[in-house]
Formats: C-alpha cells, sequence, structure tokens
C-alpha cells in the first residue's frame, strides 16, 4: 500500500532517497513506537515517518531493490502501533488532537496511521455490543459450566493432587529448594506416570543436582511418552530455561529445529534463550518466526504468545537494524 507524501506545515524533513534512508526511517519509528507512552510531540512524528516509509517503499520497489527485510520490520511496527492505538490517540490531544491534525494533513484514507483515533472508536463500539450480547448470556453459562464440571465432567482427582505437587515444586524451585522439589515432581510423576512433563523436570532437577544416572532415566521415560522428538526437545529445553541452563536450552532448540524446520515452539524456545543472554535482535527475529509459522499452522493460542513476547521485547528495547545489502536497480 503506498502513501502519498503529506504537505501540511510543519512536516518533518526526512531523507528518503535510497534503501539505507529506509533502514534508518524505520530504526526511527521503530524507537518511537517502542516508547510511544510519554512520546509527546513524537507520535505525530511517528504518523509522518510511516508516510514517507511508505512512499519510499513505493519508489524503491520501482526500481526492483529487495526490500523484504524491511517490509517484515514496517509489518512490526504497524502491528505495534496498532496495539498501541489509544497511547498515540492520547498523546495526540497534546498537540491539539488527532483530527485537528489530521485535517491539517489530509491523509488518504488508505494511510490508515491517521485514522486511528476513528479506527479505536470504531473497535470500543464492537467490544461495547459483544460485551452487552454476552452479557446476558453469562449466569446461563456459569451455572451450565458448573453443572458439567461437578456432575458431568468431575475433574480427576489425581490430575488435581499431581498439579498441587507441580505447584508447590515449581515455588520450590524459584527458592533454590532443587532438592525438595525434585521430590514433589517424583511423587507427581508416580500419580499420573504418563505425563512427560513431570518426568522432564525430574530429570532437569536431578541434573541440576549431579545426579547423571537418575536424569537419564527420567528423560528416557519422557522421551518414551512423547513420540515427535522436537516436542520432547522443546518441552525440555523450556525446562532448562527456567532454571538458567541457556546453553542445554540452545542446544534443545536447535536440535529441534534440526528435527522439524516448522516448528513454532522450538523458534518460541530459541528467541527465550536469545532473550536471557541479551541478545535483543535475534530474540526478535526467532519470536517473529515463531508468531508466523504459528499463524500458518493455524495455532491462535501461540501466535498471541509469541506477538506478546514480541511486543514486550519491542517495548523495552529498540531493535538492532539488519545489516541487508542493497542489490542495485
Amino acid at each position: 500500500m503506498g502513501a502519498t507524501q503529506s504537505q501540511a506545515p510543519g512536516r518533518p524533513a526526512f531523507k528518503a532517497q535510497t534503501a539505507d534512508d529506509l533502514r534508518d526511517l524505520i530504526g526511527q519509528a521503530e524507537l518511537i513506537v517502542a516508547n510511544l507512552r510519554g512520546a509527546g510531540p513524537k507520535a505525530q512524528t511517528l504518523l509522518h515517518l510511516l508516510d514517507t516509509i511508505h512512499d519510499l517503499v513505493d519508489r524503491l520497489e520501482e526500481t526492483g531493490v529487495d526490500l523484504r527485510a524491511e517490509a517484515v520490520r514496517i509489518e512490526t511496527v504497524e502491528g505495534l502501533l496498532h496495539s498501541k492505538d489509544a497511547i498515540l490517540v492520547r498523546e495526540m490531544r497534546r498537540l491539539g488532537g488527532l483530527p485537528a491534525v489530521r485535517r491539517a494533513v489530509n491523509p488518504a484514507r488508505s494511510q490508515w496511521w491517521w485514522y486511528l483515533d476513528e479506527l479505536l472508536a470504531e473497535r470500543r463500539r464492537r467490544q461495547l455490543r459483544r460485551w452487552l450480547f454476552v452479557a446476558g448470556g453469562v449466569a446461563a453459562v456459569l451455572v451450565i459450566l458448573w453443572a458439567l464440571y461437578h456432575f458431568v465432567f468431575p475433574p480427576d482427582p489425581k490430575r488435581l493432587a499431581a498439579m498441587d505437587r507441580a505447584s508447590r515444586a515449581e515455588e520450590l524451585v524459584s527458592k533454590g529448594d532443587l532438592a525438595g522439589a525434585v521430590e514433589l515432581y517424583r511423587q507427581a510423576a508416580e500419580i499420573t506416570p504418563d505425563d512427560p512433563e513431570m518426568h522432564v523436570w525430574v530429570g532437569v532437577l536431578e541434573a541440576q543436582l549431579g545426579h547423571a544416572e537418575e536424569s537419564q532415566q527420567a528423560f528416557a521415560r519422557a522421551q518414551q511418552l512423547v513420540p515427535e522428538r522436537d516436542r520432547y526437545l522443546v518441552l525440555r529445553g523450556m525446562a532448562w530455561l527456567q532454571v538458567g541452563r541457556l546453553d542445554n536450552a540452545q542446544a534443545d532448540g536447535e536440535a529441534a529445529l534440526a528435527a522439524n524446520p516448522s516448528s513454532a515452539e522450538a523458534y518460541l524456545l530459541v528467541g527465550g534463550v536469545y532473550e536471557a543472554r541479551g541478545d535483543v535482535a535475534s530474540a526478535v527475529d526467532a519470536f517473529q518466526k515463531a508468531a508466523d509459522l504459528a499463524e500458518k499452522a493455524g495455532n491462535s493460542s501461540l501466535v498471541v504468545m509469541a506477538k506478546t513476547r514480541l511486543g514486550m521485547l519491542l517495548q523495552a528495547a529498540p531493535v538492532a537494524q539488519p545489516q541487508t545489502a542493497t542489490p542495485a536497480p
């Protein structure tokens, strides 16, 4: 989608000629959108940046420049801006309000970022209608769910007992009591012997305690319960990550990707390792791949998880700009 350069008075002048200029403009937009709260006048600068970015993309694509990497970054910026529409509208009030600024610019409807106040208002109207509709049936639904829970599908007492021990074990891990935690996970594994996660945690904690034989036995049992090697490696890698064994977690994540390059869960694990190491650019790339693969697989919950991790990371620090060579036109 192209955007027409607006000619409103006070519009910032940007250097916008080459692909390097485009990457610089995207970097400026990433920095502003990641720190939008309290941005003040920079909120309006962000809108002008998007105008310029889209106009420059159109001009560069006409010359045959490959902008696929830049397109991913632009999509990420715009996705984050969509999620922060209320913040931008609030920041624009300090400048007289988005409607007043928009009238001075007179943008096309395709430049949707100038119409975020209208999009926000419509979204809130839809949410209100949806909540009003849902509220009428909430009481009845709760009664039905209560009846199903207690009479039709009562909870498995063994499963509840195992979850209780796992929850207590997690608390002990956070306090550094690994011996107490591994005992609780062993009890949980005995109660629900077909739950691979309990065996994985026994293996990880036994390894932490230096009990190599017990650790390998637990891992072997977990692997028997999870035939797909990539799923088992992701499950174990996540546990390694939680106890701070980053090398082990990264090794499992990379092995999972070697076994299944389309594993969104493996990219999520690898992204978590990069994030823990402070490698923001690599973490962003991994989380974006996880979101893309989850979307292709139709796994909406994993898409939300990956996008949430990506958004939090972008808010915490600006994304490092990739070093992408620019082909000659």
